[in-house]
């Protein structure tokens, strides 16, 4: 047989007997291909636990964001049936606007009837306040600022307008890019009907 090769007699598979050995094959060396193999397996396990616990520390981290996300969606509805206002939120990166259920209360619309995104949000607005409010809110988010408000005429679902007082503010994220505004439009039209008929009656 082969000088540099393992003899072995296998006569069945409990009885198993080396019969020869190549030269290379020292008791020196036999411990440290077995200290090589017990140290492979602790340095496995060691990366095993160390994995198991960046799992579990991830998993940890994302339980208490969205157990977060969740007490301030939470907080959010509790304020929007508290408020009589529309409350809403634009989302500057998806294009999408999400309004509570006051809107649908005061302007007369149905849910799922109207398609909520900016665009619609802005055909909105009465065609001789639209220039002025887009530009007010443009002038907020591109200079840095975080509160913005403004007060126009917001058309209803029958298609008269409403005038309302708007106020948003501004999140951004750590570089200072507008990530979305969210705020809350007061229908002031009996104010502003009292005010015209003060002003007529002088």
């Amino acid at each position: 047989g082969d000088p540099l090769s393992f003899g072995i007699n296998l006569r069945s598979p409990h009885d198993i007997s080396i019969l020869r050995t190549p030269p290379w094959w020292t008791e020196t060396r036999a411990l440290s291909i077995l200290g090589l193999a017990i140290l492979a397996g602790l340095l496995s396990l060691v990366w095993v636990y160390v994995l198991r616990r960046r799992v579990f520390r991830q998993t940890e981290i994302i339980r208490l964001r969205l157990e977060s996300e969740a007490a301030l969606e939470q907080r959010l509805q509790y304020v929007v049936r508290a408020t009589n206002d529309a409350i809403w939120e634009v989302d500057f990166v998806t294009d999408e606007v999400w309004c509570g259920e006051q809107f649908y209360t005061i302007f007369g619309y149905q849910p799922g009837e109207i398609e909520l995104t900016t665009a619609w949000w802005s055909s909105q607005i009465h065609a001789e306040d639209r220039a002025r409010v887009l530009a007010s809110m443009r002038s907020v988010i591109d200079g840095g600022g975080s509160l913005w408000s403004s007060e126009y005429r917001h058309r209803r679902g029958d298609g008269s307008y409403a005038y309302v007082y708007d106020r948003g503010y501004v999140v951004r994220d750590n570089a200072g890019s507008a990530l979305r505004m969210t705020g809350a439009m007061m229908d002031v039209s009996d104010r502003k009907r009292a005010e015209s008929e003060l002003e007529a009656a002088k």
